[in-house]
């Protein structure tokens, strides 16, 4: 299971209205989790910038580091100063 249905299921959401959407889970400053990533746009150790499913996400912060990459889920660290949705 992954990790945002495991969380989704533990708080009672409807699982319905979280399908196939933008997901993403920050553990403080240091590490963030996506879900759905499509394509990766621009990456460096300052910036990242992700398709999603439905949205474009952009990442700022410092020491940037992709620790995992696969099948739609992205594993983040470093020391992320904003999250934010772009066009």
């Amino acid at each position: 299971m992954k990790l945002f249905e495991e969380i989704v299921n533990r708080i009672n959401f409807d699982p319905e209205l979280t399908q196939n959407g933008t997901k993403i889970v920050l553990y403080g400053k240091k590490l963030a989790y996506f879900e759905n990533v499509k394509k990766i746009f621009a990456f460096n150790s300052t910036e990242l910038v992700l398709l999603t499913k439905g949205n474009k996400v952009q990442i700022i912060g410092e020491n940037l580091m992709i620790q995992q990459y696969g099948e739609g889920d992205l594993l983040l660290q470093g020391d992320m100063h904003s999250v934010a949705f772009v066009e």
